[in-house]
């Protein structure tokens, strides 16, 4: 789809800028690694209070 918004990028020095891009919308799918997901998915569950 000519619309998507796509992001490839590994490393956990990344997530920052990742979060980032993904929050304000600039990014519609992250094409990434295991590890550079994990790190991703733990920053927004413990910034929004999850467990």
């Amino acid at each position: 789809n000519a619309g998507e918004r796509v992001i490839v990028a590994a490393g956990h020095h990344k997530v920052d800028g990742l979060v980032g891009m993904l929050r304000g919308g600039f990014a519609d799918v992250l094409i990434t690694d295991e590890f550079t997901a994990k790190f991703v998915k733990e920053y927004i569950v413990y910034d929004e209070g999850g467990e």
